[in-house]
């Protein structure tokens, strides 16, 4: 498949396409939304507020928050970074204009109640961040796609191939998902490796460290299940031509089933211990991993009721043999 082909049917976690949500705004450069990390260990929606307000009108977004302590909210948190949201780009870059500019980052200075002027680091979000591609014309298997959750806010998609291609191997695309509205990252990301064995080995791996504010961040690699896809073993031959219903991400599989085929794949081997294998399945817009297997429980279901409806038969018909004669006197008002 080629890159744009893959790019135009290829959908975010919340169910938007490349077309509908990654679009480039025109004339746009940063989102409306920013990161501020460094803050003091004291610091207040107040001190926010008195640096960052002068700028333009904007909102605090507080990843966290204490409790309530004498009916006034204590707006101080934890985490040493808050989200500033702020009317329009302009504004955004009035504060990257106020900021002073080393070794490419921006800072800026404020102060808090006990500590003075105090430099913390302002990360705007450039739109052009949210995606890689290694090379316009390069070939994209979706087989080798990777669903990375977790991922921290500023992160740039440049940063998470540098982090993958270190540890695994190539990559010829990644796409950070965005909000449509602030165009501002959410967190997750999709990775589509070149080879093959180089996406074997992500999904093996279950995890990667990324470096964020200081330290390292451990994320999550799941796999990215695609619409509309063949059984890998049958190619449609055993399901009527249906598109497969399940995506085992067990390194021992990573591959599309339908429910027949997955039933030989993992219970008809000499490989047993793929018995314990389960699914991946499309639910709406999000992948999910499922606890049990839908088609085992519904046969299972069906073979038990076969096998209980005559059972019951034979015992009324017993009951009414023994106690047509002589019912008991004890038991007579049951049968009355």
């Amino acid at each position: 498949m080629d890159l744009y082909s893959f790019l135009m049917k290829s959908e975010s976690s919340d169910g938007s396409t490349f077309s509908d949500s990654y679009a480039p705004v025109p004339c746009s450069e940063f989102s409306r939304k920013v990161f501020v990390g460094g803050l003091p260990f004291d610091v207040t929606e107040r001190d926010i507020q008195a640096t960052f307000s002068r700028f333009g009108r904007m909102h605090v977004d507080w990843p966290r928050r204490h409790g309530e302590a004498s009916g006034v909210v204590d707006r101080r948190q934890s985490a040493g970074y808050v989200f500033l949201v702020y009317r329009s780009e302009a504004n955004v870059r009035q504060l990257l204009a106020a900021c002073a500019l080393e070794d490419g980052r921006y800072f800026i200075n404020m102060n808090s109640r006990n500590v003075s002027r105090k430099a913390v680091q302002v990360r705007p979000w450039r739109l052009n961040d949210y995606f890689f591609i290694s090379h316009p014309d390069a070939y994209v298997d979706p087989r080798n796609t990777v669903f990375i959750g977790g991922v921290p806010r500023p992160t740039r998609a440049v940063d998470l191939v540098d982090a993958m291609e270190a540890r695994f191997g190539k990559v010829i695309y990644a796409s950070i998902d965005i909000d449509p509205e602030l165009r501002y990252p959410k967190g997750a990301a999709r990775i589509v490796f070149a080879k093959r064995n180089d996406y074997v080995d992500a999904m093996s791996s279950r995890f990667i460290n990324l470096p964020h504010c200081g330290s390292n961040k451990r994320i999550d690699i799941k796999p990215y299940v695609i619409d509309e896809r063949m059984c890998f073993s049958c190619a449609g031959d055993r399901c009527n031509q249906r598109f497969a219903t399940y995506f085992c991400a067990e390194p021992a599989c990573l591959q599309y089933y339908c429910e027949r085929c997955w039933n030989t794949a993992h219970y008809k081997t000499a490989l047993r211990s793929m018995s314990h294998h389960l699914p991946y399945v499309r639910s709406g817009d999000s992948t999910r991993q499922l606890t049990f297997i839908p088609h085992l429980m519904s046969e299972s279901q069906s073979q038990s009721q076969r096998q209980s409806t005559p059972r019951a038969v034979n015992v009324r018909h017993q009951r009414s043999r023994c106690y047509t004669s002589a019912p008991s006197p004890l038991l007579s008002h049951i049968w009355a």
